[in-house]
């Protein structure tokens, strides 16, 4: 009867050490899925942030096609205003005709064509774009000389620049109205050359 007791006891610690193990090894196994459940999580979280960044670029579309579409717009209209080549002879026309009107005695120098345009501010891809540089010097009072740099500047529906003013006074002291003074400029147009 003994041996029936310890044989029964012994299947008593057998049974019992393999449940001990079985829930030993399901406890690694639970704690490992943890481990691997939590990295799964970690990047289903970032490809969601991921989605919802896209998902916002993609919400974007109409408002930045139609910021593109004014940009393009823009864009044409600015390349209008960059007078033409075959438009140079009547430019010169225009600033004579202006200096006829505000008693603006003209003393040109030949006009320097076809310059190039590296070096100048705010132009991005400058081998497309070439600018005319017209110099002038002569004599005029204050008010003409205001005159014509306000409608270059302000009126004249091409793009020009106007650089290196000097107005030299006719003396130091009080003038008179309509004294005529030393005056110099130069009036620079751009040019649209196209892709080369």
């Amino acid at each position: 009867m003994a041996s029936t007791e310890w044989s029964e006891r012994t299947r008593l610690l057998i049974t019992v050490g393999a449940v001990v193990l079985v829930n030993v090894g399901v406890w690694g196994l639970a704690y490992t899925a943890r481990d691997t459940w939590v990295l799964e999580e970690a990047k289903l979280k970032k490809l969601s942030n991921e989605v919802h960044v896209l998902q916002q670029a993609v919400d974007r579309k109409e408002e930045l096609t139609a910021t593109l579409n004014q940009n393009k717009r823009t864009y044409e209209k600015k390349e209008k205003m960059l007078p033409e080549i075959t438009e140079r002879d009547k430019f010169i026309e225009f600033l004579a005709d202006l200096a006829q009107k505000k008693n603006l005695t003209i003393k040109g120098t030949p006009p320097n064509y076809d310059r190039p345009v590296e070096g100048i501010l705010g132009i991005q891809d400058p081998q497309n774009f070439r600018r005319d540089i017209w110099g002038f010097s002569g004599t005029a009072d204050f008010k003409g000389i205001c005159e014509y740099m306000n409608v270059l500047e302000e009126h004249y529906p091409r793009f020009v620049s106007l650089e290196g003013l000097s107005i030299t006074t006719s003396n130091s002291g009080m003038n008179v109205t309509g004294t005529k003074h030393e005056v110099s400029f130069s009036i620079m147009t751009y040019r649209y050359v196209g892709e080369k």
